[in-house]
């Protein structure tokens, strides 16, 4: 039986003061060590290191270099074959490895964007660092948001690369019978435009980060849950996370402690004259912090509510990535678009039925460019952009699945696990050897659709007639092959977002650290004595200023050999007996099993905004019930009727919105999902 409140033991958020607590500040357990002989926190990841960076931007000026010359030259003859192919296919190898490279070190900026902020002098406010949406998904409007005008200038640049492929297949002009070529010298002026903005924003990069400290040790870059654990295992504001594991991340922001919290990414000792320790804690003086723990501390003293495990359970199933939603515009698009371009290079095949391969369209030759290159060159890449989508969300939830099963997985399936920052070589073996096979299709998938531009852009020679009209010369084999990779487009895409995605749910997506800190908070995996045994904490790594080897490999060689086992969604508290949290913690064979209707006192959610179920995965009681907690006293919060649940709602449904029809997508195999779902898009 689940304790009532006022029997159960409140969290340090909870505890009301007494008597005896005469100084808030002796809570301060962490305490900033400024001492000269601390190692360095300038650590860097491979693409963004001063010698890459300079390579790129080498590359990127030979590119601008090779333009103005062939801008220059504006057309010549070639009547060897294969410099003729040479031609054809260069400017799509350079554009291809320009785009990666740049986006690349967008990515890795965007990741590191949080430890910069909170490593510098003052830290950084929580709301523009931890909740900023960094990483997996890096977001412009929310970078916009936190005032990082740098990384929006990034996001700029990379929005601005992904048009290099199209510009690429729109610059050469050609004319297969006599051999010659010619400069498009509109694309041409546009890619000078774009790589010397490229290059410059190479230089900034640099400039930017020169002389910097990261906040990151040496060989420690943040990679997994674990590592993220770590520098949160000793910090001193994790109660005012209490409760959050569930709630709306806007609600979480607009918290009137979690909104004024300012962190600071360093040295500590824990106490005066404690241990030294390495991760996050307040970046305010004395008197702020203290101000901000009594504030705390005079909240109400009792910020549980209670629900039903069944409830809980559909709260921490809510959420899953849009790119990956069926009735997502996302989804929509890049279905919509093979169905398109599917259709239009089929009519192309029986179009160009001729001797010479070959049909004229009554328009002028730089609209023909436009109509046949650029524009579906430039939809190919929405495929590159949702199948990445597509790996980053298995990437990225993957740890997740190991942590719905029943009784967990260990550390090496779940909180070690990392896919998203390792090379598409590296995260295909991992998957294939840890049958992760949702991983490996997506990785594939993503490293194939790369390929697709640079074999749809040399498909087509656009040339002129005598009579000023466009020709269209198709390579009959290529334009057979892409026309094909089309229809099977149709049916992968649905295929992709009605399998391998239900144990995939969280309760909101994971877009930034603050969720990570939400979900761990309050759990059991940061009681000393729970991964291990009372005389070594696995995930407290003590700062050593000559380590003898890498500490990051002494904290997973810990975990691994704990042999513990972590699990994902509702679990016990630490240190507050009765009191439950959604988020993650160590399985525990002798915790007993709760029924589906049995009342739970969620730690801390009081005062917050839960998730909603606006998709459909969560029950309008649990929105209400919790917007007539926020609202009402307690006496009339005890008089609210509990509505029933409604047992046919569940995360495994999903749609493609366009009959209406649901389908279930549990019990369903794999061909049946994606063939079904095909149907239901065409309207059968």
């Amino acid at each position: 039986m689940v304790p009532s409140v006022d029997d159960e033991t409140l969290s340090d958020r909870d505890v009301p003061p007494n008597d005896s607590d005469t100084d808030v500040s002796d809570q301060r357990r962490l305490v900033p060590d400024n001492s000269d002989d601390l190692p360095p926190v300038t650590f860097r990841p491979i693409v963004l290191r001063p010698w890459m960076l300079a390579l790129c931007l080498v590359f990127l000026l030979a590119c601008l270099v090779l333009l103005a010359v062939a801008l220059y030259v504006s057309e010549w003859e070639v009547e060897n074959f294969w410099t003729n192919a040479f031609l054809t296919i260069l400017p799509y190898i350079l554009g291809t490895t320009s785009a990666v490279w740049v986006q690349s070190i967008v990515t890795n900026l965007s990741r590191m964007t949080p430890f910069l902020l909170c490593a510098s002098k003052d830290g950084a406010l929580a709301t523009h660092s931890i909740f900023q949406e960094c990483f997996p998904v890096p977001s412009m409007w929310d970078a916009w948001r936190c005032k990082c005008w740098f990384l929006v200038l990034s996001h700029l640049i990379s929005w601005l690369t992904a048009f290099l492929v199209a510009l690429k297949a729109s610059l050469l002009g050609a004319d297969r019978e006599t051999g010659e070529f010619w400069i498009v010298s509109w694309a041409a002026q546009v890619l000078l435009g774009i790589y010397a903005a490229a290059s410059l924003y190479i230089i900034g990069v640099a400039c930017y980060l020169h002389e910097r400290d990261t906040g990151l040790r040496e060989d420690w870059d943040p990679v997994n849950i674990a590592d993220h654990m770590a520098q949160f295992r000793h910090s001193d504001f994790l109660h005012l996370f209490a409760g959050t594991g569930g709630v709306e991340r806007d609600s979480m922001i607009a918290d009137p402690m979690l909104s004024t919290l300012k962190l600071k990414l360093g040295y500590w000792r824990l106490g005066e004259c404690g241990e030294r320790w390495y991760g996050f804690g307040f970046a305010q003086g004395n008197e702020e912090a203290d101000e901000l723990l009594k504030r705390s501390r005079d909240a109400d003293r009792d910020r549980s509510l209670k629900f039903s495990k069944a409830e809980l359970e559909r709260v921490a199933n809510k959420s899953v990535y849009s790119f990956v939603n069926p009735k997502s515009f996302d989804c929509q698009l890049a279905f919509w678009t093979s169905v398109v371009l599917s259709s239009g290079y089929i009519a192309m095949l029986f179009l160009g039925r001729t001797r010479d391969n070959t049909f004229i369209v009554p328009i002028p030759v730089g609209w023909g460019v436009v109509l046949f290159q650029l524009i579906p060159i430039q939809m190919f890449g929405m495929f590159v952009s949702f199948w990445s989508d597509a790996r980053i969300f298995a990437a990225t939830t993957q740890p997740f699945v190991g942590m719905r099963e029943p009784g967990g997985r260990p550390a090496q399936d779940t909180i070690l696990l990392d896919y998203n920052c390792l090379s598409s070589v590296e995260q295909i073996m991992l998957a294939v050897k840890n049958q992760h096979w949702k991983v490996a299709f997506a990785v594939v998938a993503s490293a194939m659709h790369r390929l697709l531009p640079n074999l749809a852009g040399p498909s087509l020679m656009i040339s002129q007639s005598d009579s000023k009209k466009t020709i269209v010369e198709l390579n009959v084999p290529l334009v057979a092959f892409v026309s094909a990779w089309l229809v099977v487009e149709v049916v992968l895409i649905p295929w992709a977002t009605l399998t391998g995605v239900e144990t995939r749910y969280l309760p909101r997506d994971y877009l930034c650290i603050g969720d990570l800190v939400s979900w761990m908070c309050t759990s059991n995996v940061f009681e000393v004595g729970a991964l291990s045994d009372s005389h070594d904490d696995a995930l407290h790594v003590p700062v050593e200023t000559q380590p003898y080897q890498s500490q990051k490999a002494d904290m997973e060689a810990r975990l691994r050999l704990s042999r513990q086992h972590f699990r994902f969604g509702v679990v016990p508290t630490r240190g507050s007996p009765g009191q439950y949290m959604i988020g993650l913690g160590v399985a525990n064979s002798d915790e007993p099993e709760l029924a589906e209707d049995q009342q739970l006192s969620l730690l801390g959610a009081k005062g917050f905004v839960m998730v909603t179920g606006a998709e459909g995965t969560v029950d309008d009681v649990v929105a209400a019930r919790v917007i007539r907690a926020q609202g009402a006293q307690d006496e009339e919060e005890e008089t609210d009727e509990q509505q029933p649940v409604d047992e046919t709602r569940d995360t495994g449904v999903t749609t493609w919105g366009v009959s209406g029809v649901e389908f279930i997508a549990h019990g369903v195999n794999i061909v049946g999902k994606g063939a079904r779902g095909l149907f239901e898009i065409v309207g059968f």
